[in-house]
């Protein structure tokens, strides 16, 4: 599965984070992988992120590309890339 998504520079998580120079929160990309694993599986709940890795900043503004590999279910490999590569990369494992 890809999506694509674009935080928004009015985002309450935005403000105030890095002020200057704003960056996508961890957290809130996190929240995001979430937020499509449960609506693509509603029967299914998130128990824990493994080998989280963030690899570069996201801006707000910047398309983001979400890859989401459930070959080994319920492991989920996530990929976030943008336009400076990998932004992170992370095992989602699902029950």
């Amino acid at each position: 599965m890809r999506s694509e998504f674009t935080l928004s520079a009015d985002e309450p998580c935005v403000q105030g984070h890095f002020p200057g120079m704003p960056l996508a929160p961890g957290a809130w990309l996190l929240g995001r992988i979430e937020r499509t694993l449960l609506a693509e599986h509603p029967q299914s709940q998130l128990q824990s992120f493994k080998k989280v890795k963030f690899l570069s900043p996201l801006r707000p503004g910047e398309l983001a590309q979400m890859h989401v590999d459930e070959s080994a279910w319920p492991r989920i490999k996530v990929r976030i890339s943008g336009p400076d590569g990998d932004v992170l990369q992370a095992t989602a494992l699902m029950v």
